[in-house]
């Protein structure tokens, strides 16, 4: 099989998957939206359990999400569309997205930011996706805490830092379906989140097996450092 096809049916299939979990999802979300009303009708405390449920089907509709942006990449089938956009109400929007997808109670996510007002031109859409990857990355390796911290780096560029306490691991490879060591994933996750953010005009900087780094507005790789240090402050 030539390269062109067999690249061809693996979007092909990336897209069916995604396809029969985004339905899956569907219908049991709006299950699960009857039951909640059924329950406070009757005044049963089931609360728990709907929530667990929910979760686990706004979980799979994520892997839905995140194969289908992954054959749209390998297809080169996205039209950017960039947007000014703040970034502040967007992490936090991303933030309260991770933490009802991966509840952990013991985990903190704390998000940083230098005082004058940001905003970012880029792919909203899209950009949000990679904020997501990256910060569910942190939180499922953090101990006890997630540290996102953004503002204006040496130059005019924008730069979001995202660190977490847990074990170290190696850089990714940055390419689908690639294996590591230290993984049990399929290399989707950082490979999207390395598309967007070159497609963005940025770079991706990884140090110290704990720290990501994304650069908007530069090409040139920076370090993972304090801000306050990168812009001299």
């Amino acid at each position: 099989m030539n390269p062109a096809d067999e690249l061809d049916l693996r979007s092909e299939f990336l897209e069916r998957l995604a396809h029969e979990l985004r339905g899956l999802s569907g219908i049991t979300l709006g299950a699960l939206d009857e039951m909640e009303a059924i329950f406070l009708d009757a005044q049963s405390d089931a609360s728990s359990l709907l929530e667990l449920a929910r979760r686990g089907a706004l979980r799979t509709l994520r892997l839905a999400e995140q194969l289908q942006r992954s054959a749209q990449l390998e297809r080169g089938e996205v039209e950017w569309s960039p947007q000014t956009v703040d970034v502040a109400v967007l992490l936090d929007d991303v933030v309260q997205r991770v933490q009802a997808l991966h509840r952990r109670r013991n985990v903190a996510i704390e998000v940083q930011a230098s005082s004058e007002p940001h905003t970012l031109s880029v792919d909203e859409e899209w950009f949000r996706a990679a904020l997501l990857e990256v910060i569910t990355e942190s939180l499922r390796r953090a101990r006890t805490r997630v540290e996102v911290e953004f503002g204006k780096g040496a130059g005019s560029e924008l730069t979001i830092v995202v660190r977490d306490d847990g074990q170290a691991r190696l850089e990714p490879l940055l390419k689908r379906f690639s294996k590591q060591a230290d993984s049990r994933g399929l290399g989707l996750s950082w490979a999207l989140v390395a598309e967007v953010v070159h497609a963005q005009g940025g770079s991706l900087h990884f140090e110290g097996g704990n720290c990501v780094q994304m650069t908007l507005g530069s090409r040139e790789k920076g370090d993972c450092q304090s801000l306050e240090t990168a812009a001299g402050v």
